[in-house]
């Protein structure tokens, strides 16, 4: 098996090169004076097994960046979003256990059945919320797409 033409010095003058923003045709000329024949596509090729942009920084993603340092990166957690909507605090709130029949039971944002508080205003008419309410929790469908072609 041959070795391969890509010694330190001729990569280190790519990344020179290509952070100077020379083109690759004119890299592969420079490079050929070195001793070895190169091509603009074999020039093209180490530049992406480098991950080399077309101004000479890594073009690497925030893991392969991690892994190149030899770090992990910590998976993202998801944050649990569905108690933070909810009616607005305001004067008509009342407690859970305190709430009348007639009374909107939408949780006050944040709150929840153990230690909530609701809405208290009128329920709307055959709908456990009120008119504010209701448009929280009965949201309207979204608009329907043709597909073109």
């Amino acid at each position: 098996m041959s070795e391969s033409p890509w010694t330190e010095e001729r990569v280190q003058l790519l990344r020179r090169l290509r952070a100077q923003g020379v083109a690759c045709s004119k890299i592969a000329a420079a490079l050929s004076m070195t001793g070895h024949k190169f091509t603009r596509n074999a020039v093209i090729a180490k530049c992406d097994r480098l991950g080399l942009t077309k101004d000479g920084r890594h073009n690497l993603t925030r893991a392969q960046h991690a892994k190149a340092l030899g770090r992990a990166i910590p998976p993202v957690t998801a944050i649990d979003r569905s108690r933070e909507r909810g009616a607005a605090r305001c004067e008509t709130n009342v407690r859970f256990i305190d709430k009348l029949d007639w009374q909107c039971m939408m949780f006050v944002g944040g709150e929840s059945r153990e230690t909530g508080l609701i809405c208290g205003r009128p329920r709307e008419d055959g709908k456990p919320y009120c008119n504010l309410c209701c448009k929280l929790a009965y949201l309207p469908p979204e608009p329907m797409r043709r597909k073109v072609g």
